[in-house]
């Protein structure tokens, strides 16, 4: 709902709207699979989760945690029989030590294959161990959207002057200046989201509201203008 709320604002309507996964800026993230972990603290909050769904949530989510925990601290070594037992399952031997977690991020490795190896321990509930293997596998795809999450909210807040006139920004193609002619955007968050923006375009448009923002901060009331 909020994808749809944000494109009908953002991009408008001019042909039957569809649903698609890849509207959302964040889809890596904003999974199906961990729907419930990112959704049922406000579902709780808001009186639409019994206290009992909560807690069975938060127990999987500690399981989670502690099944990564777990496997983060289990090192193993290049020695001959390491490396002959990863053979036997089809993976590519290590050269240097190597936690399980990180052997998990092998596409032809699943949580159960980790029995083999000392310390490991079984996780009876399928979802958690589900979840514990998307963690392992997407984590540095993760970690980076999580990155540009961060960085976008200190800016999406931003709030865009309004009136804004986008013909005055140099390097902005005309198709750029249309859309943002007709949308509108209150801020940079709701610009980024206009179909073919750039991050070049944004920090085109940012620099212009920063000199225009000096420029007034700079020139007392009643005075001439100063060219830029």
């Amino acid at each position: 709902m909020g994808v749809m709320v944000d494109d009908l604002v953002t991009r408008g309507v001019d042909e039957p709207y569809r649903m698609f996964t890849s509207r959302a800026e964040y889809r890596l993230i904003l999974r199906e699979d961990n729907a419930a972990i990112r959704l049922m603290g406000k579902g709780r909050e808001l009186g639409l989760i019994a206290e009992d769904q909560h807690g069975h949530l938060r127990e999987k989510v500690r399981q989670i945690e502690t099944g990564i925990q777990k496997i983060s601290s289990i090192r193993i070594f290049p020695v001959e029989e390491t490396n002959r037992t990863l053979a036997e399952m089809n993976t590519a031997p290590i050269k240097n030590p190597v936690t399980l977690f990180q052997l998990l991020k092998r596409e032809e490795i699943g949580y159960d294959d980790l029995s083999r190896f000392d310390g490991w321990e079984a996780v009876p509930d399928r979802a958690v161990k589900r979840q514990i293997e998307i963690e392992a596998k997407y984590e540095g795809y993760i970690r980076r959207q999580q990155d540009s999450v961060r960085k976008m909210k200190e800016l999406e807040g931003m709030k865009l002057p309004a009136g804004f006139d986008y013909s005055a920004v140099p390097g902005l193609s005309n198709e750029l200046q249309a859309k943002l002619t007709r949308v509108e955007p209150a801020t940079i968050g709701q610009a980024e989201r206009i179909p073919g923006m750039t991050q070049a375009a944004l920090t085109a448009i940012l620099i212009v509201i920063k000199k225009q923002e000096w420029k007034a901060a700079t020139i007392p009331m009643g005075s001439p203008s100063l060219p830029l």
